[in-house]
């Protein structure tokens, strides 16, 4: 069922492998999250509005790039990226 949604051995990929690229990218967001602004305040940037702003433009990135797409991670290169 998820194969023919989403064409995993079209895209040259599978379940497990979408899975640890979802996973991954959840960690990298989180991390930067947290310390992105604590590297920016030491630079005199208000943590605050550094957090905000990081997280409105991965909010941004995941809903406008990569929500409800029936694509893989794979197949970026097809896109220029």
């Amino acid at each position: 069922m998820l194969d023919n949604f989403f064409k995993f051995k079209e895209n040259g990929t599978d379940f497990k492998t979408e899975i640890i690229a979802g996973i991954t990218t959840f960690l990298a967001m989180a991390y930067i999250l947290g310390v992105n602004p604590t590297m920016l305040a030491d630079g005199g940037m208000p943590v605050t509005g550094v957090f905000f702003c990081n997280g409105n433009c991965i909010w941004y990135r995941l809903h406008n790039h990569g929500a409800g797409c029936q694509v893989s991670a794979r197949t970026g290169s097809r896109h220029g990226t």
